[in-house]
């Protein structure tokens, strides 16, 4: 019983060194909180962040981890049970492709943190694939850099009577 007391108050920080605290005749009594602490998003975020730094490159986490970091550490929002919050936030501020970006890594964070008993559910679990990306039907924009049919034409003619290029082109 004393062993489980001792190791609960070095966790939450509260052991008593003189270990008068765990006699068994001490009138000295731990309250220990039920209730556990839930960590804040900001915390998931840099627990995990950690947790992928050992798999991911560091220019991975510069380039894609460091922005959510610095988003959500300017968040008002602290808890995962804000996510609705969240989600309308991150609407307002991001792009469909960042916010899509952005639900997609806070939803594999969440499952990670559920895998690990941090937190019961996954709030964005399928965020991400709820936001569809138009492509674009512009023409113009698909032209260009494509080649016109006389543009092709003449390539392919270098290709084929040139002496050095003359093997990669299929007629010979």
């Amino acid at each position: 019983m004393a062993a489980s007391q001792i190791e609960l108050d070095i966790l939450s920080g509260n052991f008593d060194p003189t270990l008068a605290k765990y006699k068994s005749n001490s009138k000295v009594k731990s309250v220990v909180d039920s209730t556990p602490r839930v960590p804040t998003i900001q915390e998931l975020w840099k627990d995990y962040v950690k947790y992928r730094s050992k798999v991911v490159k560091k220019s991975t986490l510069r380039k894609q981890f460091q922005p959510i970091t610095n988003y959500l550490g300017k968040l008002p929002y602290k808890h995962v049970e804000d996510h609705i919050k969240i989600q309308d936030r991150v609407w307002n501020d991001k792009t469909p492709q960042g916010a899509k970006r952005l639900f997609t890594q806070l939803s594999a964070m969440c499952k990670w943190a559920v895998s690990r008993g941090l937190i019961s559910e996954n709030p964005f679990e399928g965020k991400a694939s709820e936001i569809k990306l138009s492509k674009s039907t512009d023409s113009d924009e698909m032209d260009v850099n494509s080649f016109t049919v006389e543009e092709r034409g003449k390539s392919i003619a270098a290709f084929s009577s040139s002496c050095y290029y003359k093997s990669l082109h299929p007629m010979h």
